[in-house]
Formats: structure tokens, C-alpha cells, sequence
């Protein structure tokens, strides 16, 4: 994707004196067919008690239910916070996010999505006030509930034993960060590699946003429960687990793509920890397969998880030499 150089035209709704106004913290928010969920997700977003100028950056994209009329409605009531960008045309995910966080001004950008919503008015002052205290953060992130289809709470994301400092070779291992908890500074796109648009080679945008900001500094946790993430089949993960063993396919052969281009970009000190992802990418195309009955596939990439990484745990083994035999 080359970017702006095809971009449809964006129109940009927003009072006068928002723009003139000089923010610490960047609101962003990506929009698209969230109708059921938006009105609160942006009353908990404006809800924010702060000592600092803020502005709400929304990017919808050309949502086909009522979400554009939703969010032109709210930009009407609040005129001096929201900046509502409304391109010409669906832009997808990843051109809509580009968008959105080129738009941001503030030192500091706080990621929310449209379905997900934020539970206490003070958690962008905790958070600011946290990397303000320590400059060698380069995200703050926290805990945060997750709700089910029928909107009740089912638990909280973290559920182990919380550290107040998170580093880059954690990242590299898992995604653990719920994107409404996140909170970084303003380090601009250029951290992010060139492959990062592309959703082909990128299936998880949020995880490769958060390696690359981790590369300037530690990610600081706020053991509080903050805001709340929506778990529903309309939702980016809801969609991407349809359940299905072509859908396992496509998603680990996705996450092995990313992984090979992760390894590009990490330093050696990182090469491990890839490693590992990627055998264990293969392992679990390997089971995949086998479930769908391709023994050929299933065999290929075992090898491959065992040419990458030789000192696979034993779990791997025992588990995929055990559906070998089957």
C-alpha cells in the first residue's frame, strides 16, 4: 500500500478552536459498523477528568450501518473536543489507523476502538501522570474487563501475577496488551516497517505496532481495571476465529509470514525468541492440517517446525508426534 499517494479524500469535521488548541494527549479512535457500541464508547472517552488539553481523533470508515450518523452527532454536541475524519470511501483497517494517528498532535496517543470503552474517568490522567514519572516508558498499559456477546462482564484480561515493567523481548514472545489500555508516546510512523501496511503480511497490526514502539523504552502496567474490551463476532478477532480448520490455516500461515518479517527487522539478541514463534507456527499448521486430513502439508511443515527450532519443548513433540500416529 503506497498510502496517501491513493488515498480517497478525507474530510475533516472540527470547531476552529480545536485546532487551535495545542493537546497533550491524542484520543484516537477507529470506527467501523460499531453502532451498537460507539455512543458508549465515546461517552466514556469524553468522560475523561484531566489536567491537560486533550482532543478525541475519530476515524470512521465508512461504517454501512448508522455509525457515521452516530458520530457526526456526537461531533455536533461536542465541537471544541471532537475532530471526526470521515473518508470519501472504506479506506480499511490499517489506511484508516494511518489516518488517524497521522491526524494526532498530542505528545502522547491513546489507542481506543470502537466497540471497546473506557470505565474510569481518570485513566488517561493515571497514565499520563505515570509516563510523565517515568520518561524511560515508551507505552503505559493496564488491566481491563472482557464482555461477551450479551454485554456482561466474564473476567478480566490479566489474570497472573502483574509486573510494573513490561520489555520488548515480552512482546516479542505474545501480545499481551488490550489495545483500549494502551497509551504511548508519539514516536511517529517512521518506527513502524514498511510491511507493517500490509494486511497480508501483517494479520496483527496492534502486536507489530507495540514490538516497534517497545524498541524505545519499557512498557509500564497499572495494575487497574480501566477500561473494558468487547469480545463479539462482528469484532476484528470475532471475525478472524470463525472456528474453522481453513480458517487455523490461514491464520497461522499469516502469523509465520509475520514472524519471518519480524526476524528481519529484531536485533540477533531477539533471534530466539522468533525462532520459537516460528517452529511454533508450523506445529500448529501441522495439527491443522492433519485435522483437515492432508497428511502431505502435515508432514511438511512438522519438518520445517523441527528444521527451525531442533530444541522445540517436549510438549510440541509429544503432542504433533502423537497426531502423527493417528
Amino acid at each position: 500500500m503506497s498510502g496517501s499517494a491513493q488515498r480517497p479524500p478525507v474530510v475533516e469535521l472540527a470547531a476552529a478552536e480545536v485546532r487551535a488548541r495545542t493537546p497533550l494527549v491524542s484520543v484516537l479512535i477507529n470506527t467501523y459498523n460499531h453502532e451498537a457500541f460507539i455512543g458508549a464508547c465515546l461517552d466514556g472517552a469524553l468522560a475523561q477528568q484531566t489536567d491537560f488539553p486533550v482532543e478525541w481523533v475519530v476515524g470512521e470508515d465508512g461504517s454501512a450501518d448508522r455509525t457515521r450518523e452516530i458520530c457526526r452527532a456526537y461531533q455536533r454536541r461536542y465541537p471544541a473536543q471532537i475532530r471526526l475524519l470521515l473518508p470519501e470511501r472504506n479506506l480499511g483497517e490499517l489506511e484508516n489507523f494511518r489516518v488517524c494517528f497521522e491526524a494526532c498532535r498530542g505528545r502522547y496517543i491513546a489507542l481506543l476502538e470502537g466497540d471497546d470503552l473506557w470505565l474510569s474517568p481518570h485513566k488517561l490522567q493515571r497514565q499520563v501522570d505515570a509516563l510523565e514519572r517515568h520518561p524511560e516508558w515508551a507505552l503505559c498499559i493496564h488491566n481491563v474487563k472482557l464482555i461477551g456477546e450479551r454485554q456482561t462482564a466474564e473476567d478480566v484480561f490479566f489474570t497472573g501475577p502483574p509486573r510494573a515493567v513490561y520489555r520488548r523481548a515480552d512482546f516479542v514472545e505474545r501480545n499481551f496488551v488490550p489495545t483500549c489500555s494502551c497509551v504511548l508516546r508519539n514516536l511517529g510512523l517512521a518506527i513502524l516497517p514498511e510491511w507493517f501496511w500490509d494486511r497480508e503480511l501483517n494479520p496483527y497490526p496492534d502486536w507489530i505496532l507495540y514490538v516497534s514502539q517497545a524498541a524505545y523504552g519499557d512498557v509500564g502496567y497499572l495494575d487497574k481495571v480501566l477500561g473494558a474490551h468487547r469480545r463479539h463476532a462482528g469484532g476484528v478477532w470475532g471475525s478472524t476465529f470463525d472456528g474453522s480448520v481453513e480458517g487455523d490455516i490461514r491464520r497461522m500461515r499469516k502469523r509465520l509470514t509475520a514472524f519471518e518479517r519480524l526476524g528481519e527487522c529484531l536485533g540477533p539478541e531477539y533471534a530466539a525468541a522468533v525462532r520459537r514463534q516460528r517452529a511454533a507456527a508450523c506445529f500448529h499448521l501441522a495439527l491443522a492440517y492433519r485435522e483437515g486430513g492432508d497428511r502431505r502439508q502435515q508432514r511438511r511443515f512438522l519438518i520445517r517446525g523441527w528444521l527451525t527450532e531442533p530444541r522445540a519443548p517436549y510438549p510440541f513433540w509429544r503432542c504433533y508426534l502423537r497426531s502423527w500416529r493417528r
